[in-house]
């Protein structure tokens, strides 16, 4: 080939140096598609003149081929065998420069020009080009395989290596799940799609197994199930604990027991980490009790963490057969003691009587955790002589400021809610730390002794505020617990509606801080006259309160009378603001008028100013951390602002960036739970706790997960949450597998 043949090729070289090494620069824009894709005689004329002496007529076909590299490389890469070296070779350089492209994509969204580049505008454009291209591809080839492909392996290339390649694998694979959404494969390209994304399941993608789950959550389940199921029965025993996981964290609802039938096997393997990754791929899927009872085995497991998990998820699913092992495992002093709290938890949680015999003799037990364990366990299964052995308990001091044996108590029910009544008579000589921790614990009351619970909080809350804490009235840390156990006890006890009314006639300031967002969460009490004076409470504190509590009016206002609510925020917003507070106020009280169902205020002014000030800042070139701050706000006017995709996609950006962040794996979860997607919803919620998101009673009390009420793995999450915080046992770091425990 002479130098002027080459000159072109030569050219395409360059850019392909140029594409690899950029890292700060913007992309260019791909080739502009043609008219019409070549048909096949035409492609292969089009080769064919790659090798031709009219210098013209290579140039034309390098520039054609360079469209259909860009556009339709499957249609280019047959020819990369071809029996002519310089065709094969022009070939293998065109589809090169354009898997070049792709990695520069996904580099300008992951690396940019800082730490947090993904907050910047150049990467929402490299990713709408990245998914530009696999439609381009799905148009004329019927398929976006060839982008998957690159994105996998540039998932795979870059994992292991620190936290760049965690966000590289993060980010590549957010595209994979974005584009199959788009393209939506089906049959043998779907198939294909799976098997290439099961391979990734023996690399350490850390934190991008998240992203991974939801690849195959997007795929149709007859191709995505089969290749999980493949490693599953067949992978080396890491990549087998890996795809348990995915195959729980993919499946819908409905797929749950063929998703558990799938993940089964691996509670009978050799390692241990598989069989752990088995049960908590078990303890995510809505299944009856009877697909769980393989869990009640791995209750005697050699290994300490498994029999742990499955004590956990036995105690927490009910599953009576574990009973006797957890008294077994309890009651020997040779267990490991993190295995031994769990079992009298779960004993606790199983609410056997009968197993007050095997909890009574650890209230003497040298370990502290397990003493107070046991007494809570004994409240918990109502055994006879508990509020004598709880009280002796408190008596003896050592445990008198565990709040375990306080939850123990109001789980005994009436008798118990008496005995903590008698010690919050001002008579009593309470201190204020212990009346506290009685306070919450009667939150817990089971609902067959919720109303004497509401009636003791009843009769606390009409004390006036204390103003030195040597007084006998109530504190304000007091009301405020005292406000959030009536919001505990108010689906169980409507009597508990009413003291939160009560409380809110005050009109005190102090008082309506903590008792207005409860109120805006339980809604009114049954009685009429009394919603109807509470209606008008609340539409003078809209008018005329300020000090912030005017949108927790307004939120309180919706739950009452939603029509009413409307006509009070519209009122409300339009007057004019005065002050920081006051305008601080005013867009809150536009996203509460949002949430009543008008977006508009929140569309017309919120929205902007929060775009404004994050392109203020991008410009100004302010640390990645405050931009990360604005970013997520405008996620929130998004939300608000009923564009929940895009709102989603802001607070992915915000993952592109931290992995890990569990605010921004809430949001997204806030967001697909608005839309109506629950799974995803719940995707992302699991997420978000595992990565450290420990406020239950704000997930009860969040109207943007309305739509997750009622799911039982909605109710699990944050039951799971809430016992933790009563027993204080936390769950083993729930991380994906990243290596084997040796045998």
């Amino acid at each position: 080939m002479t130098g002027a043949a080459w000159a072109p090729l030569l050219l395409l070289l360059a850019l392909l140096a140029t594409a690899r090494s950029a890292s700060a620069q913007s992309d260019p824009p791909p080739p502009a598609a043609s008219a019409a894709a070549p048909t096949a005689a035409e492609l292969s004329r089009l080769v064919q003149a790659l090798a031709a002496d009219d210098a013209e007529a290579r140039t034309e076909a390098q520039a054609r081929l360079s469209e259909v590299a860009a556009r339709s490389p499957e249609a280019l890469r047959p020819f990369a065998a071809h029996p002519d070296p310089d065709i094969r070779f022009q070939v293998l350089a065109l589809l090169s420069v354009r898997d070049a492209r792709t990695e520069q994509h996904v580099r300008q969204i992951v690396e940019g020009r800082t730490t947090y580049a993904a907050t910047f505008p150049q990467a929402l454009e490299a990713r709408e080009a990245l998914l530009a291209a696999a439609e381009a591809e799905a148009g004329d080839a019927g398929r976006a395989g060839r982008t998957v492909d690159l994105l996998v392996r540039l998932a795979r290339r870059r994992a292991g290596a620190g936290e760049v390649g965690t966000r590289y694998a993060v980010v590549a694979l957010d595209l994979v799940a974005d584009i199959i959404r788009r393209v939506r494969p089906e049959g043998d390209v779907a198939r294909d799609m799976a098997a290439t994304l099961a391979t990734l399941a023996d690399v350490d993608l850390d934190e991008g197994f998240h992203e991974l789950a939801l690849c195959f959550a997007a795929l149709p389940a007859e191709a995505a199930h089969p290749a999980l199921r493949a490693v599953i029965g067949g992978g080396p025993p890491l990549a087998q604990a890996r795809a348990a996981r995915l195959v729980a964290e993919a499946a819908d609802a409905a797929r749950a027991e063929a998703a558990a039938a799938a993940v089964t096997p691996t509670l009978g393997h050799a390692q241990p980490e598989v069989r752990l990754a088995g049960l908590r791929a078990l303890s995510v899927l809505p299944v009856d009790a009877e697909a769980l009872l393989p869990v009640a085995v791995l209750t005697r497991d050699p290994d300490a963490v498994v029999a742990e998990e499955a004590l956990r998820l036995a105690g927490e699913r009910r599953l009576g057969p574990a009973r006797e092992r957890a008294e077994q495992v309890a009651c020997d002093p040779r267990a490991p003691l993190g295995l031994r709290r769990q079992a009298v938890r779960t004993l606790g949680l199983l609410g056997q009587p009968g197993s007050a015999a095997a909890l009574r003799p650890l209230l003497q037990d040298p370990d502290r955790d397990v003493r107070a364990l046991a007494g809570w366990a004994l409240g918990a299964v109502r055994a006879p002589g508990a509020l004598e052995a709880l009280q002796g308990l408190l008596a003896a001091g050592e445990l008198g400021d565990d709040d375990r044996i306080f939850y123990g108590l109001a789980r005994l029910g009436a008798p118990g809610v008496a005995a903590l009544g008698g010690m919050l008579d001002p008579a009593s000589g309470t201190g204020r730390a212990r009346r506290l921790r009685i306070i919450r614990a009667l939150g817990r009351t089971p609902a067959d002794a919720a109303p004497e619970a509401v009636a003791l909080l009843a009769r606390l809350s009409t004390q006036p505020l204390a103003v030195r804490l040597d007084e006998p009235n109530i504190t304000e840390n007091e009301l405020e617990r005292l406000a959030r156990a009536l919001g505990d006890l108010a689906p169980a006890c409507d009597d508990a509606r009413v003291a939160l009314v009560r409380l809110v006639e005050r009109g005190e300031l102090r008082v309506l801080g903590p008792v207005l967002p409860i109120l805006a969460e339980v809604g009114p009490p049954l009685d009429p006259a009394l919603t109807t004076s509470l209606k008008a409470m609340l539409a003078r504190y809209v008018a005329n309160f300020g000090g912030g509590l005017r949108p927790a009016a307004g939120a309180a206002l919706v739950k009452v009378d939603r029509a009413h609510a409307l006509e009070v925020l519209r009122r409300a917003v339009g007057a004019p603001a005065r002050g920081q507070q006051q305008n601080d106020d005013a867009l809150e009280l536009m996203r509460v008028l949002a949430r009543a169902g008008d977006p508009g205020p929140v569309q017309r002014i919120g929205l902007p100013l929060a775009r404004e000030r994050l392109v203020r800042m991008e410009q100004d070139r302010r640390p990645g951390e405050d931009r990360l701050t604005l970013q997520n706000r405008l996620g929130i006017e998004l939300l608000y602002a009923e564009a929940m995709d895009e709102a989603i996609v802001e607070f992915r950006r915000m993952l592109w960036c931290r992995p890990g962040d569990h605010i921004a794996s809430y949001n997204v979860a806030c967001g697909h739970a608005l839309a109506g997607r629950t799974d995803d919803a719940l995707r992302y919620l699991r997420r978000s706790v595992r990565h450290g998101y420990r406020d239950p009673q704000h997930m009860l009390a969040d109207s943007d997960l309305d739509g997750l009420r009622g799911d039982p793995r909605f109710e699990r999450l944050v039951g799971r949450l809430r016992l933790e915080d009563e027993t204080l046992l936390r769950l083993v770091a729930d991380t994906w597998p990243r290596r084997l425990v040796p045998n």
